[in-house]
């Protein structure tokens, strides 16, 4: 008896090879130019796809699943508009480090680049993706669509991890292979730092006396935190963590010296008393570095991308590696070193004292604002995930919300893009069904994204969005008051949240006092499903401007 032996469209080897990876996931809409895949991954049980209502929640949501599952997130858009509403999203995960897989339709193969009319038509789609992708990928045959997506993934892993851009014609998705596609999983070779820049490093940091640890977001891309507990550890060296790093190490930990605060005293006289600083999985850019005036002596810098490594700081050594081997590496070299061997007050003293210190130098009138962050985050698990957008609000859920893993706090720190927040909160809790995910923004940002409030009704997504609402962009508000003396246009003109958020089916509710703020937020997301808690009190920075 003949077994026939079934003959597999493009779009079917393209899912089997997103499965072989374990892309089982993925964020999208479906559209005419992109039909042949969605067909094939309809039909593959193992393959879940959550619809968003634009194409850049595709890509945020795409973004915050890869950043809580710790593996690729998927994004699938049609060509045109519909690839080009991702660009914000992927230009997020590019600066930010994060392995976003974006799959977008393309018109028929024969037309490409001919400028003839087709509808949705650009005479290079994948050049508009070439400044924030590390892969573009355009096939030309039926056999190249699945290795060209498993050359995307192999090129997302590799070194620093980055996201990657794959175009599908629409008659090749559904055109015959010649044969059965590579299913090999990818396996992007994972190189370990060089043991002699390792024995130098280790010197440096075994001879110092007050050494610190600067943390960056290539410790929590490298899921790193436990190797760098463990040289801090040994070091009894304090550990900075820059805004987008907070869970690199434990909040609660003896030696955690909080956020890099750049223009804080307590932070530059921690940095300016150390005799070495080791910075790990950070570039240094201008905001972590306020504009490159942060004091750092006797650099020592560790990261993935060998160009960061004196680009801008000059270092005393360095070390080319991914922060988990690199940071194991140095770890182990150092086995030597005692206690004895730090500063006295220095350790988890100095560490301790720095946290203090931020508290301490809050604004008098700033308490209840404080105090809801407080009494949030004590009513809170432990293993909660916190989102972040680019609002006034937000520069207390990041310096005032201690984090504890490091998968727990999601910063859109490369572009500050608004509206991120919510759809990223989507994606995370698509990746942690059984966790809450706390969404913090302002009511400008909300505006950005609020129809993804959709996707987390539909599939029952654990998220809470909390805004703040001053009917205004006032971050912006803000700088124009301080450069130019006076504002224009920030003013909004917003809907009445908690009646518009209850017509998409989720738990709402408006407040207007600070300090009944934290309950309302602990009541509504007490029960499954998502929720949103406005609240319409007066806000200000942290420390006075």
């Amino acid at each position: 008896m003949v077994t026939e032996v079934k003959t597999l469209t493009a779009g079917e080897g393209i899912t089997q090879v997103l499965v072989a990876n374990d892309l089982t996931v993925g964020f999208g809409i479906p559209g005419i130019h992109n039909l042949g895949l969605y067909d094939a991954l309809g039909q593959e049980s193992r393959f879940r796809h959550f619809i968003v209502r634009h194409e850049q929640g595709a890509g945020f949501a795409a973004d915050g699943f890869a950043r809580v599952a710790n593996k690729p997130g998927l994004a699938i858009t049609t060509t045109g508009p519909g690839a080009f509403n991702a660009l914000t999203a992927m230009s997020e995960a590019y600066l930010d480090s994060s392995p976003v897989l974006l799959l977008a339709g393309q018109i028929d193969s024969d037309y490409i680049g001919r400028d003839w009319g087709i509808l949705h038509e650009h005479l290079d789609q994948a050049e508009v993706f070439q400044q924030v992708t590390k892969f573009q990928g355009r096939p030309r045959t039926a056999d190249a669509l699945p290795a060209t997506v498993s050359a995307a993934i192999r090129s997302m892993l590799a070194d620093r991890t980055r996201p990657a851009y794959v175009e599908l014609p629409t008659d090749l998705l559904v055109a015959p292979l010649s044969g059965p596609p590579d299913t090999t999983p990818v396996a992007p070779p994972r190189p370990g730092p060089d043991p002699a820049e390792v024995e130098k490093v280790a010197r440096l940091l075994s001879e110092a006396k007050r050494p610190l640890i600067i943390a960056g977001t290539g410790v929590i891309r490298a899921w790193a935190n436990t190797e760098l507990t463990r040289l801090a550890e040994r070091l009894q060296a304090p550990v900075l963590v820059t805004l987008s790093a907070g869970g690199a190490i434990a909040a609660d930990h003896p030696l955690y010296a909080g956020y890099l605060i750049t223009g804080h005293p307590a932070v530059l006289d921690l940095l300016t008393t150390a005799d070495l600083v080791l910075v790990a999985g950070s570039r240094l850019d201008a905001q972590t570095s306020n504009r490159w005036r942060l004091p750092i002596p006797n650099l020592v810098h560790l990261d993935v991308d060998a160009t960061v490594i004196n680009r801008i700081f000059p270092a005393k050594a360095g070390l080319v590696s991914d922060a988990k081997s690199g940071l194991a590496a140095l770890a182990d070299a150092v086995t030597s070193r005692t206690p004895a061997a730090v500063e006295a007050g220095w350790g988890s003293v100095a560490a301790t004292d720095v946290p203090d210190a931020v508290v301490r130098s809050l604004a008098p009138d700033r308490g209840p604002l404080y105090g809801f962050m407080r009494d949030l985050r004590a009513g809170m698990p432990r293993d909660v995930i916190t989102t972040h957008d680019a609002a006034t609000f937000n520069s207390w859920s990041g310096y005032f919300w201690p984090t504890y893993v490091p998968e727990g706090n999601i910063w859109p720190w490369g572009s500050a893009a608004l509206g991120f927040a919510l759809p990223i909160g989507n994606g995370a809790a698509v990746a942690a069904p059984d966790r809450r995910v706390i969404a913090f923004m302002g009511d400008g940002g909300f505006g950005f994204t609020a129809m993804e409030l959709a996707t987390a009704v539909r599939y029952g997504l654990n998220v809470t969005v909390v805004i703040h609402n001053d009917n205004s962009f006032s971050s912006i508000a803000n700088y124009q008051r301080v450069v130019h003396g006076r504002t224009y246009e920030c003013d909004l003109t917003n809907p009445d949240f908690v009646p518009f958020v209850r017509s998409f089916g989720a738990r709402a509710r408006r407040v207007d006092r600070w300090e009944d703020a934290a309950r309302a937020v602990l009541e509504l997301s007490s029960e499954p499903g998502p929720a949103f808690v406005e609240i319409a009190a007066e806000i200000k920075y942290p420390w006075p401007r």
